[in-house]
């Protein structure tokens, strides 16, 4: 399930910081430890699979757009974070199953009149 390592005994995750807090997956605290549920997921990952106590796990900072690259270069051994997973990614990456499953919805005051998504004032990203 895992590429080779370029460092035996060291697994190498991604994760979105320090760029972008993404709490509760991945943040820092005031003091720059990392933080959250894709954390909690690697750390443990390499406990159950290196019996890791801390030392061999390395958290690297990666950004979404430069993640698969540095998985493919071997810069880092897993990506563990929020993805929205496209045809063309399951046609490269040997995904697991999602560990964590989310949605997107519209909220808006109990007043207002929206109707739902296909209500044209809804905004959508460009």
């Amino acid at each position: 399930m895992f590429p080779k390592s370029s460092s035996p005994g060291i697994c190498r995750k991604s994760s979105s910081l320090p760029w972008r807090g993404d709490w509760p997956f991945g943040y820092l605290d005031e003091s720059g430890n990392q933080l959250g549920f894709d954390i909690d997921v690697a750390r443990y990952l390499a406990k159950a699979l290196f019996a890791d106590t801390g030392e061999r796990l390395e958290l690297l900072p990666v950004t979404s757009g430069s993640r698969i690259s540095f998985l493919y270069s071997r810069w880092i051994d897993v990506i563990i974070a929020s993805m929205t997973i496209t045809e063309d990614q399951k046609r490269v990456l040997d995904l697991s199953d999602p560990y964590f499953l989310s949605g997107s919805m519209i909220i808006a005051p109990r007043e207002s009149s929206i109707n739902g998504n296909s209500d044209p004032r809804v905004r959508r990203p460009p």
